[in-house]
């Protein structure tokens, strides 16, 4: 770890800027400042009336024969001091203030998340029953078509070499049809699976999770899930992962919702440009991995249409979104995925764009290889 080194003659100017941050300085100097004009111009007025000259000696001799001058020319310095602890204790207090309501609107959010995740949850245990079923069955027919095989070969005495022929190929049918079930309801069991894991959250301890494999895990799920609304979607998918990664100890749940929220926001993204642009407009979506100096970096970046600047302001807002009503968007997706990577991962997230040229979300998350429950 670096260590700051800061000389002695920096020392001023970071305890000048720590005292500017304060609000309420500011109106106490310039009160001080604006209350010492009145006394000093009475002190030099009072000089001139008794000695008819302006000046420093007439000043002091003024003040030494009017005690209550000093308490006059003093009085400003004092309520500056009063002013700026007063103003400082405001300032605390305005902070604390804006903790409580961030902590209410955090509290809020997570209940309203909390509600539809479990009404997700349960849909999604309800579908996954019937799925098992037809994976199930789909292993049952697989069975049935080797077992037609066999018994076909047994007998093929009894038909022609014509009729063996397409008989052989009903059955390679139905064992493909029924291993194409099979795969399909597999694939959407994970997808329950996944959605699952997303509706809870943070929830759940840190496991070793193997990041490139996550990262193409939400990519298949992210990409199929938006071909399944829009079948005209297509884009290519370039990835540059760093194959040196090691097993890292994070909570893959919640870094999953990260990264899938990310990744439906570009197909998003890229369709939206894919049906405003000519033919000629490949969709592009490219994703890498890095690990360097003890961080890991995810980046995500499509050649959709960008982030305006006033946009781009208010990304992360709560609430905030682009999309127009009916897309069954709340506008919470990156803020809250804001959320987990800086309190939870204790990491950053960030985003480059240029309006009609590409947007690029970066995630750096600091990298723990060793299992916490045994270092």
């Amino acid at each position: 770890m670096q260590k700051l080194q800061i000389s002695i003659a920096e020392y001023p100017g970071i305890i000048w800027k720590k005292l500017f941050k304060v609000e309420a300085f500011n109106y106490a100097l310039w009160g001080f400042l604006f209350g010492c004009f009145f006394p000093l111009a009475g002190t030099f007025m009072e000089a001139r009336s008794l000695s008819g000259a302006n000046g420093l000696s007439q000043f002091i001799a003024v003040q030494k024969n009017t005690p209550l001058l000093w308490i006059i020319d003093t009085a400003p310095f004092f309520l500056g001091l009063s002013a700026y602890l007063i103003g400082n204790r405001i300032d605390v207090l305005r902070q604390k203030n804006r903790e409580i309501l961030e902590i209410q609107e955090q509290l809020i959010l997570r209940e309203q998340m909390a509600s539809i995740g479990k009404v997700t949850a349960g849909i999604a245990h309800e579908i996954k029953n019937p799925l098992n079923f037809v994976s199930n069955f789909a292993e049952g027919s697989a069975e049935v078509a080797g077992e037609l095989a066999e018994e076909l070969d047994r007998h093929r005495e009894k038909f022609t070499a014509e009729e063996l022929d397409y008989l052989r190929e009903l059955i390679n049918e139905l064992r493909q049809n029924a291993g194409d079930i099979k795969k399909n309801a597999d694939r959407a069991t994970r997808i329950i699976f996944t959605l699952m894991d997303i509706n809870r959250g943070g929830e759940g301890p840190d496991i070793a999770v193997d990041i490139n494999a996550l990262l193409d895990e939400n990519i298949n799920l992210a990409y199929h899930g938006y071909r399944a609304n829009y079948p005209d979607f297509n884009m290519d998918i370039k990835k540059s992962y760093d194959q040196s990664l090691p097993v890292l100890w994070l909570n893959g749940n919640s870094l999953g919702r990260v990264l899938l929220n990310l990744l439906d926001n570009a197909c998003y993204a890229l369709y939206q440009k894919q049906k405003t642009t000519s033919c000629d407009f490949l969709p592009t979506l490219t994703v890498s991995t890095q690990w360097e100096n003890g961080r890991l970096q995810i980046c995500i970046k499509d050649n959709g249409p960008g982030i305006s600047e006033g946009v781009g302001q208010k990304i992360f807002d709560p609430f905030f979104t682009t999309k127009p009503s009916g897309e069954g968007n709340t506008g919470l997706g990156l803020s809250l995925s804001k959320d987990i990577v800086e309190k939870e991962h204790k990491g950053r997230i960030q985003f480059e764009s240029q309006e009609g040229q590409y947007t690029q979300f970066m995630l750096q998350i600091p990298i723990r290889t060793l299992d916490p429950n045994n270092n």
